[in-house]
């Protein structure tokens, strides 16, 4: 049974302060799956023994065994009965309300006034010998073309692939920054990689959604986006904004090095756009222009 169905069945029972945290907890699973109990308590507005108390009631031996059932149930049933639900709307909405999440999601992301968080972190990033991105899963939407537009402009960032995560784990050192995108599910994979690099004396660089995620907790500078979603997967729009203000504030603390770096980028295209056109002939080979 559900943590919320748990809570319907039982409301009525419930002192009224644990209905308070009850009532928190069911409005935001996302943030009860990783807050601790004394900072659900003081958002909900109840004691932290309070909190305590509900899980037990609720049948669970202590606030840890909710909060694990809770972090279960939120990652692994979300993107099905949102699935469910997106496939049940109405057709000639669906597109508009879609378009209004990723809208509401960019307010609420600016509303959080991050300009210096966000420069902080870019100058960290100009300040480092090198930098690594990395983020799987759907996090590759932001630190993909986050790592080609680095390199593009720095000249010395890379894309930590998956499947080498603990070669270069091993190899991070002082000077090195590692700009991570940690959104939930929040992947174990990233989380050891950007343990690994702490514990090596690289700064981090976290896009991250809550100020409690395990990735705002190791970071140097975090910086939040909302994610959420009317489909059955989180959307990453307002990250993306974020990468770009990232972008753009770089260009702006450091223009002259970025251009010199983009300069010659852009000769090194001419040059092997010169040498090969990209087509490949019946031979196997390339033609030339």
């Amino acid at each position: 049974m559900s943590v919320e169905r748990k809570i319907e069945q039982l409301f009525d029972s419930l002192s009224p302060s644990q209905k308070k945290a009850a009532y928190f907890l069911t409005k935001d699973i996302r943030q009860a799956a990783v807050l601790p109990a004394k900072k659900m308590g003081e958002l909900a507005g109840v004691s932290e023994a309070t909190v305590h108390r509900l899980a037990q009631t609720l049948g669970f031996e202590g606030y840890a065994a909710l909060q694990s059932e809770l972090q279960s149930q939120f990652l692994q049933a979300r993107p099905v009965q949102r699935l469910l639900e997106t496939a049940q709307e109405e057709q000639a909405t669906w597109l508009d309300e879609l378009f209004a999440r990723d809208i509401d999601n960019l307010r609420e992301t600016a509303a959080l006034k991050q300009e210096a968080k966000v420069e902080e972190a870019v100058r960290l990033l100009l300040d480092a010998e090198r930098t690594y991105t990395a983020g799987w899963r759907a996090g590759l939407a932001v630190t993909a073309p986050l790592a080609y537009i680095l390199h593009y402009m720095l000249g010395q960032a890379r894309l930590v692939p998956q499947g080498e995560a603990a070669e270069y784990a091993a190899h991070f050192r002082p000077g090195d920054v590692l700009l991570v995108s940690g959104f939930p599910r929040y992947c174990q994979t990233t989380r050891h990689l950007t343990e690994a690099a702490k514990e090596k004396g690289a700064r981090i660089v976290a896009l991250t959604d809550s100020p409690v995620s395990p990735f705002a907790k190791l970071a140097d500078v975090y910086l939040l986006a909302a994610t959420r979603s009317r489909g059955f997967l989180d959307s990453y729009v307002a990250p993306l904004a974020l990468a770009n203000a990232l972008i753009k504030k770089m260009a702006q603390l450091d223009l002259e090095r970025v251009k010199r770096n983009m300069v010659e980028m852009e000769r090194k295209f001419r040059m092997f756009e010169t040498e090969s056109s990209g087509w490949t002939g019946p031979n196997g080979k390339g033609t030339t222009k």
